[in-house]
């Protein structure tokens, strides 16, 4: 491959991929319904809706799921396996390869979500950036039922550091 090929090959995967992640912040947020007036979410709205809303007519929405999103993040996980990873050569190792890519992409997210929580504990609620209710709100779902089972600390939450184990012995057994 030349260099001017390995570049565009290189922009169409990071383009690809970003979209992809976009698609998944959409449909996550969608699933915690997270307040669609954020400026972030209306970003995430127009930048997914060109292919989510000609495709919305084929494929609706099955109650709180978005079936098109999934659909579309699915499919543009799939397209990134099968360009890019050396292992998925036959359709049925790129589905392998699609599904955990797929869970290792979630639970990286879910990490990074997490960390981020825990340091915006740490420096209070002084900020006002949109984006932090939305990682609250992304979060709270994992933190809330992993609260319930932990004693009180005095004062001090462990249910981050429960869930970031968690995730990553899940990250080590996905493997990817």
């Amino acid at each position: 491959m030349s260099n001017l090929q390995n570049a565009g090959s290189w922009l169409f995967e990071i383009l690809l991929t970003f979209y992809s992640l976009a698609l998944l912040l959409r449909l996550l947020l969608q699933w915690v319904k997270a307040d669609y007036r954020n400026p972030l979410i209306q970003v995430l709205v127009a930048v997914t809706d060109p292919l989510v809303k000609p495709l919305r007519k084929l494929l609706p929405p099955w109650g709180r799921l978005d079936s098109t999103c999934l659909a579309l993040f699915i499919l543009s996980t799939a397209l990134i396996v099968s360009l890019w990873d050396p292992m998925a050569s036959t359709p049925m190792l790129i589905a392998a390869r699609t599904i955990v890519r797929i869970l290792h992409v979630v639970l990286s997210l879910y990490s990074i979500l997490i960390i981020v929580s825990i340091v915006l504990s740490w420096v209070g609620q002084s900020f006002r950036h949109p984006i932090i209710p939305l990682i609250y709100k992304l979060t709270e779902p994992i933190l809330i039922p992993i609260r319930k089972f932990l004693p009180s600390a005095g004062g001090f939450d462990f249910s981050a550091v429960v869930a970031l184990v968690t995730i990553h012995f899940l990250r080590l057994l996905v493997g990817y």
